[in-house]
């Protein structure tokens, strides 16, 4: 069952198995109850930058901005809370984190270079999700079901997200990366296909798929999507000095 609330204050949230949508006042208050009940941890996804540090309460242009002045309710009573950015979080968020503890994490998905669908979960219990791309409306859900996929498809762009506290690791096994490896790392930043990076370098497939494995032993990847993220952050995704692939008129020059 979909139970609508507009700003007239029509309609009910008393059926714990509907799925309620709200607009205008009624989204801030539904997050105000949702977060003074919340107890355990709080699970954001923003599409956008993070605020200023010092201005947490800033005004957000999205119902479910804002994700760290929530945060920061729920350290003052103990809760936890995890926010991931679409995009790298300004420098003087370091501070403001640094007053919660450990109790606020924050990572962002700069590396991935993707937009992300903002959600809101809590006490993996209820959870607000846009009704619509565009518009102000906003779902809440209280079924298990779909919160458990939200929980999910969290947790899912969580791992790729680069931590607030460690915004560059370059932590490899073994030796690192070799020269031929890193030439390989710049091609696939950019985005070409295994056989485009073969053409370039003037070596077989084989060579080819064998520099990617070891580059993706050396960083710990699990999936090519992981080693895209992890070559970003580890420094990669340009070529090492004086090996530039790509000559004036864009052909190879390795």
């Amino acid at each position: 069952m979909i139970i609508e609330q507009g700003a007239d204050g029509m309609g009910s949230t008393a059926a714990s198995e509907a799925i309620t949508v709200l607009k205008g006042p009624h989204i801030g208050a539904a997050l105000n109850a949702a977060i003074a009940e919340c107890t355990t941890e709080m699970l954001a996804l923003q599409s956008g930058g993070t605020p200023a540090a010092a201005a947490p309460r800033r005004p957000v242009h999205t119902p479910l901005a804002g994700a760290l002045s929530h945060a920061f309710d729920l350290h003052r009573r103990g809760a936890r809370a995890r926010v991931l950015y679409a995009r790298r979080p300004r420098a003087d968020l370091h501070d403001f984190v640094r007053q919660v503890d450990d109790t606020v994490t924050v990572r962002s998905l700069d590396a991935l270079g993707t937009e992300v669908p903002e959600m809101l979960v809590f006490d993996h219990t209820v959870a607000f999700v846009p009704a619509a791309a565009k518009g102000g409306r906003v779902l809440v859900l209280r079924q298990p079901a779909p919160i458990d996929y939200l929980h999910a498809v969290f947790e899912s762009f969580w791992r790729l997200g680069t931590p607030l506290a460690d915004p560059h690791p370059t932590t490899f096994r073994g030796d690192g990366p070799t020269r031929e490896e890193h030439l390989v790392a710049a091609l696939l930043a950019e985005g070409h296909s295994d056989e485009a990076i073969a053409k370039r370098l003037g070596v077989s497939m084989r060579v080819c798929d064998d520099r990617i494995r070891k580059l993706t032993r050396t960083l710990g990847g699990t999936s090519r999507t992981h080693l895209g993220v992890l070559i970003v952050r580890a420094g990669l995704d340009t070529p090492p000095p004086g090996n530039d692939t790509h000559t004036a008129d864009g052909s190879n020059d390795v």
